[in-house]
């Protein structure tokens, strides 16, 4: 079954095993990334895993009517140290796009211990 909605609007209790946001998460702003983790970390089942991705780095910025909110290890850390996620896996990668080798992405993956 796909569910096709507004992921700020993600409104369900221990229901999925897995969620998947990739280069989805991005474009919130910072405040509505941690709500929304924070609706993840509700929907997650016990042990459930989410994996995001994210533009690397401090700055947030605006590009062709679109925003990118960035993290590096450290920021990113620190916007769910109150999250009850068991950190799992964070680490960088690079974009495989053509044109775009330069730019780097920041991978998280967090598991739901409660």
């Amino acid at each position: 079954k796909v569910i096709v909605a507004d992921m700020k609007d993600l409104d369900f209790q221990d229901k999925f095993i897995g969620i998947w946001a990739c280069a989805s998460l991005l474009h919130l702003r910072e405040e509505e990334v941690l709500e929304t983790l924070k609706r993840c970390h509700k929907a997650l089942k016990k042990n459930g895993v989410i994996y995001a991705s994210f533009k690397y780095g401090e700055s947030n910025y605006e590009k062709d009517g679109r925003s990118f909110t960035c993290f590096t290890k450290d920021k990113f850390l620190d916007l769910i140290k109150d999250l009850e996620f068991c950190y799992y896996e964070i680490f960088e990668t690079g974009d495989v796009r053509p044109g775009r080798e330069k730019e780097r992405w920041l991978n998280v993956i967090l598991k739901k211990e409660s």
